[in-house]
């Protein structure tokens, strides 16, 4: 059986600016290291300056726009499984948020 050469990415550089090319790339595998990213930041608290600053270095990591409108969808799914309410003690009425 005769092995087919596959092309998966391309990596070239103009004036110091990494550029990464990947085809065929598995969604469900991306969206997966996406939401680690996520979880990573938020469980080492590390914020959105380092993380550019990360990025800056390390070009394989997801963006931070990318990141951020993620972490946006985690929490609106998270909203609406987990219903917010706030509790007047003085009146003892449930506001919902």
């Amino acid at each position: 059986m005769e092995e087919i050469p596959v092309l998966e990415n391309i990596r070239y550089s103009v004036k110091n600016h990494i550029f990464d090319v990947h085809y065929g790339e598995n969604k469900a595998r991306k969206k997966q290291k996406i939401e680690s990213v996520v979880r990573a930041l938020d469980e080492g608290n590390i914020s959105r300056e380092p993380y550019r600053r990360l990025c800056a270095i390390e070009s394989h990591l997801p963006r931070e726009g990318v990141v951020s409108k993620e972490r946006q969808k985690i929490n609106e799914k998270m909203a609406q499984l987990i219903p917010i309410s706030i509790v007047d003690i003085n009146t003892k009425k449930l506001k919902a948020k």
